[in-house]
Formats: C-alpha cells, structure tokens, sequence
C-alpha cells in the first residue's frame, strides 16, 4: 500500500483532514507529510493539518479543520455550535472552539478558543465533527453574550427538533440577568442584574459553561 492509501483510513472519518498524529498511528512517518504536500499529493492547510485535495468539499470543513488545528483535542462550540447544530441564525465573526487547555498554534487568527475542561456527556458528533451538545451549546452561547432572541430561537428549534426539552436546559427561556466574561487569570465572574433570578438557577446554568466560576456579585453595578 502506498502512503496515501495509509492516511485515507483515516482522512475518511475527517473529511479529507489528516494530521501528524493521524499519520503516526496509522505507520505513516510524520515527516512524510510536508513531502507529500510539496509533490501536491496533500494540501498544507495550517499548522499541523493537511487535507487530501481529491476529497469532495463540503459544507463545515472549516469547522472539522479548527478542532484539527488544535491538536485534535478541539470541540465546535457556543456560537459555532448553534450554527453546526442548525438551530439559529447565527453568524460568528470566528469560529468558536473549546479545547482543555491554551492552544499557541500558528494561523489562530479565525478561531476563538475558548479553555474549559469539557465532561465526555457534554461531547456529541455532527456530520462527523465533535461539537458540544444541544444543551451545552445553548448554555455556552447564552452565557458569553449570544443576542436573546438567538438564544430563544435555538430553544424553539430544539425542542421542534426533539433534541432537547425545556426542562433540561434548567433556566429561564432567557436568563438576560447573567453576564458571564473572562478575567484574567481565566476566571468567570457572573454578574445578578436581577434579584428575582434565582440564584440557584444561576449556579446551574453557569456549571455547564465553565467549571470555575469566580464569584456572584448581586450588586446592580455592570
């Protein structure tokens, strides 16, 4: 078999992507890949992340490309998310990812990484590409500033859709009292405008979108 038939195994399951880390697992030297790139039998499309140009295109590679760039170990989320799962008309300005830990890769510039430490039950696949759940992608996007009536649309598609209920979302149709922003050294802040939302309700929408929250602060102050 030649190297190429080696990577389709794998490339296959990605859309046409392989990586060095593909290509190890499957017997194929890592430094073979620029190589082959530079004979045109693979297409350099960032950091890490190559494609096999005969590969039909299709729509979202982008997105299969970012959680290759970061190591493979990147999830489509918030924004991102809503738009994989077709569940609002949302227009990310960048791609929306989440990845265990800070990624310093070259050709960053169309990706907001996100860092958060994603539990498996919070992992789902869509046309082949890891995105966080439903449930996840709605609390995440919610929580970092999505538009309120974004957010509702995507509740109303979920439950058209039967992906979610109500009830599993575990907060108001729009919490608009919670303002959840990084602060440096990556800690949340989440912020009560509103006394009459539940704390409790708050802890348990914030849970899901990061684990580490820094304080609530029920003062009126922005």
């Amino acid at each position: 078999m030649s190297l190429l038939s080696d990577l389709l195994e794998v490339a296959g399951e990605q859309r046409g992507f392989v990586t060095p880390q593909d290509a190890a697992r499957v017997g194929v030297p890592r430094v073979e890949l620029p190589k082959m790139a530079a004979r045109g039998v693979l297409e350099h499309r960032s950091h890490g992340v190559y494609r096999i140009p005969n590969f039909p295109v299709r729509r979202h590679d982008d997105l299969m490309e970012a959680t290759l760039w970061a190591g493979g170990e990147g999830t489509i989320s918030h924004e991102s998310a809503l738009e994989l799962w077709g569940l609002a008309d949302v227009n990310p300005r960048k791609i929306n990812l989440t990845v265990g830990r800070r990624v310093r890769r070259a050709h960053g510039e169309a990706y907001r990484v996100w860092v958060a430490e994603l539990p498996t039950a919070d992992i789902d696949q869509r046309d082949d590409i890891p995105v966080t759940t439903v449930q996840r992608s709605i609390l995440d996007a919610a929580a970092t500033g999505t538009d309120r009536q974004l957010i509702d649309q995507a509740i109303r598609n979920a439950e058209r859709y039967d992906l979610i209920g109500v009830d599993e979302i575990k907060m108001h149709p729009w919490p608009p009292t919670i303002v959840v922003r990084p602060v440096w050294p990556r800690l949340w802040a989440a912020i009560v405008r509103d006394d009459a939302f539940p704390i409790d309700d708050i802890q348990e929408a914030a849970r899901p979108v990061q684990s580490l929250i820094s304080r609530i602060d029920t003062s009126d102050s922005d």
